[in-house]
């Protein structure tokens, strides 16, 4: 670590330094995971050759940043940690880590159990319980460190769904702290917005306090009697213990009125994130946030004001509502696209047509004159990173480009008031990704579509495909009008069950502060043509492999018949091949299926021959005969040629959609590959799973001949 080094200015939150005497100071003022940001702090840590003391004041934050810097502070040789003001929640997890803890006499410290949200269903409630029950385990060993702090007792905290403040005092004699010293400066300076907040509220309860006290007493009051004065004078609180409950009572209404202004400021964050493009709007909030005496609904009412000096914009419900825009759907009705949704279509456009995957993405679903970056383009992903943070409030004075990439991949709430965080940097590369990755999915050229039938099945068991046995005929009526009546006759059972294939990718923060989006162009691309391309090859691998059936028999087999002379394309084996798929009989053996050719598939060496057959006029197995019609022509509606089959062997199927004989089945809800993002600790960026959930099963033989060609 440099001799000197200040960044409070470029990281919010954080301010580090070192003194003349060889030790460092490490300030945390802010929430974690946020202004105060693990990977941030662990890279000050390693740089840090001497004895450190580490400075809180949070009301806490991100549990796993907590822990991780925690983790960080215990593998450094000496820290001393201060809790000058709030050290709360997961605040309270970092103070933990130092060898020697030291607490503000005005400071407070909280502990309450890990919380989230989830959704989803009973199975999920459980596993987000049963989650959080290892999280408060992890955290009550943490707590336990201390001598004096038991294991049992940090747990009981942890679990009775209550927040646990202590005092200085209150800390030291459970032994949480080891040490009250002296208020910190920094703690009175960061603290003093709220002071001079807490003194307003109070001057304006004096003037009914004084009213209150001055009021006489009547005439004719009553005056109670020796006795009573001298019991009620016995049961009067000490005059010490009267001050011990004020300064208890004053220091939970301190802490109550400064959670307050935080959640006040949060509000106001949110409530101004979608207009936040606008000058005025930022000026505004700037000055909101900057005076604790401004009140939500004043805020509220301001804004509007703001809001409504357009024209256009309309009040709904007594809240602003956000910009809006025109467009034509493709009916031609006129719909209005909101200040978020213009935001995440202008973000998407520009980083498909900087990543040079714009044809890619129109045909992935997006219309051509809907790729308008409008006032995103020409921006590099550092500059887009900035603007996404300032639209959400967020100053990035001084920040440097790995700074605020950083800052931009860990925002996950931007303009959560109106878009649901779908317009926030991470979330729109993620869209840009997958819309990169359909696009490569769509396009990629495959043939199991046109000879085999697309399936769903509802989860990862096995399902079965049934095909029951055929009424060859109704009967005739017997006398008197009476119908006769059968059972189904019996049939046949195969199984398909769907499995998960997947792939890792990471888009490194490097290659977003050097403007490099090959991941797009390049893996992208790739990885979605994979997703198709394995498909193929497992539906082609199954066919060529001739699977056994559910009677035992191979699917391809003599006893199926279906296994035809082995003939290279021709006039005979295709005749052939015709009558072979004619003569199947139902599962029950009642009557004749009657089915016909549909598609040809073979090695792409061997289509020519085969499309000169089924499409000559005359029988070209026939020499210098040429009136003599072709008999097969057009027997086949598709010719397909895939370099996947090698060798002489061909194929004839029927329609899949009258007997299929090869299934591809996608998991219900999911056809097509999706990808899930996430920010690993382990890298310096973000990384994606490309996910696939498909089964490919043999379920009939009746709709396929093969002939081993020649």
């Amino acid at each position: 670590m440099p001799a000197q080094r200040d960044v409070a200015d470029q990281v919010p939150g954080i301010r580090v330094h070192a003194r003349s005497d060889g030790t460092f100071e490490l300030l945390l003022y802010g929430d974690i995971g946020f202004e105060v940001e693990a990977r941030r702090i662990v890279e000050e840590i390693g740089n840090a050759d001497g004895p450190i003391t580490v400075r809180i004041n949070s009301y806490g934050g991100d549990l796993a940043d907590g822990i991780a810097i925690h983790n960080a502070l215990r593998r450094h040789a000496d820290v001393t940690v201060v809790i000058d003001g709030v050290a709360a929640s997961a605040a309270s997890v970092i103070a933990m880590a130092g060898a020697r803890i030291e607490m503000a006499e005005n400071a407070t410290l909280m502990i309450h159990g890990p919380r989230t949200v989830s959704m989803g269903d009973s199975g999920a409630m459980r596993d987000a319980a049963d989650s959080l029950d290892r999280m408060a385990e992890a955290m009550a060993r943490i707590y336990a460190s201390r001598p004096r702090v038991s294991y049992e007792q940090a747990l009981e905290w942890l679990r009775d769904g209550s927040d646990h403040w202590f005092s200085a005092s209150e800390a030291l004699a459970i032994g949480l702290v080891d040490a009250v010293v002296e208020a910190s400066r920094e703690a009175a300076r960061f603290l003093q917005p709220v002071k001079e907040w807490l003194e307003m509220v109070k001057r304006k309860q004096q003037p009914e306090a004084a009213t209150q006290a001055a009021e006489p007493v009547e005439n004719g009051a009553a005056t109670a009697p020796p006795e009573e004065s001298v019991r009620a004078d016995r049961a009067a609180p000490k005059p010490e213990r009267q001050h011990a409950e004020a300064s208890t009572q004053q220091r939970q209404a301190d802490v109550v009125s400064v959670e307050f202004l935080r959640q006040r400021n949060a509000e106001i964050r949110r409530i101004s994130a979608a207009f936040m493009g606008r000058q005025q709007v930022r000026d505004l909030v700037d000055r909101a946030l900057d005076d604790p005496s401004v009140k939500l609904e004043d805020f509220r009412a301001r804004l509007l004001e703001v809001l409504t000096d357009d024209p256009d914009q309309q009040p709904l419900c007594g809240m602003p509502v956000p910009e809006t825009r025109a467009r034509r759907d493709e009916r031609g009705l006129q719909v209005d696209e909101d200040e978020g949704e213009k935001l995440r279509k202008g973000v998407l456009a520009w980083i498909a047509i900087k990543a040079g995957v714009e044809q890619l993405v129109t045909k992935a679903g997006i219309r051509e004159n809907e790729l308008d970056p409008g006032e995103f383009r020409g921006m590099t992903m550092v500059e887009l990173a900035r603007e996404l943070l300032e639209r959400a409030g967020m100053r990035t004075r001084g920040m440097s480009k790995s700074e605020l990439v950083s800052q931009a991949l860990r925002q996950r709430r931007i303009f959560a008031a109106i878009t649901q965080s779908t317009s926030d940097f991470a979330v729109l590369l993620e869209d840009a990704m997958h819309k990169t990755l359909l696009g490569a999915y769509r396009t990629q050229r495959i043939t199991w579509p046109e000879w085999a039938r697309r399936g769903t099945v509802s989860d990862f068991r096995s399902h079965g495909r049934y095909r029951t046995g055929l009424f060859p005929r109704l009967d005739r009526l017997q006398e008197a009008g009476l119908i006769s009546y059968k059972a189904v006759p019996d049939g046949e059972k195969a199984t398909i069950r769907a499995d998960e294939y997947g792939i890792r990718v990471a888009l490194p923060r490097t290659a977003l502060v050097n403007d490099d989006l090959g991941v797009f162009n390049d893996i992208g691309v790739q990885l979605g043509r994979a997703a198709r391309r394995s498909e193929e090859i497992d539906a082609i691998a199954l066919l060529t492999s001739n699977p056994t059936m559910p009677d035992g028999n191979p699917l391809f087999d003599a006893a199926h018949g279906n296994v035809g002379t082995a003939a290279a394309p021709s006039v005979a084996s295709f005749d052939e091949v015709r009558q072979l798929m004619a003569s199947q009989m139902d599962p029950s053996g009642e009557d004749y299926l009657d089915l016909r050719p549909a598609v040809w598939l073979g090695p792409i060496g061997k289509l020519g021959d085969a499309q000169v057959v089924n499409d000559a006029a005359y029988d070209p197995d026939t020499p210098n005969k040429l009136q003599r019609p072709n008999k097969v022509r057009g027997m086949f509606a598709r010719m397909i040629g895939t370099p996947r089959l090698s060798g002489t062997a061909w194929y004839a199927l029927a329609d899949p959609a009258d007997a299929p004989v090869i299934e591809v089945a996608f998991l219900e809800g999911e056809n097509e590959p999706r990808i899930e993002q996430q920010a690993p600790w382990e890298t310096s960026g973000i990384e994606w799973r490309v996910l696939h959930a498909y089964g490919v099963a043999a379920i009939d033989w009746r709709g396929a001949v093969r002939n081993p060609g020649a």
